[in-house]
């Protein structure tokens, strides 16, 4: 599936791509991703309207 089907499906989804990772995205720097997707997390959290 084409990143611009999923950015049609989910309007309100953010895509982080590790184009240098190929499929393998824990290496070789597994920390860019721990703090990517840490950061994804916290803004999704932080948009959250109780």
């Amino acid at each position: 599936m084409q990143w611009k089907q999923y950015q049609q499906s989910l309007p309100q989804a953010k895509i982080a791509e590790f184009e240098q990772f190929d499929h393998n995205i824990f290496e070789p720097d597994e920390g860019l991703f721990v703090c990517t997707a840490d950061s994804l997390m916290e803004k999704s959290i932080k948009s959250i309207h109780y």
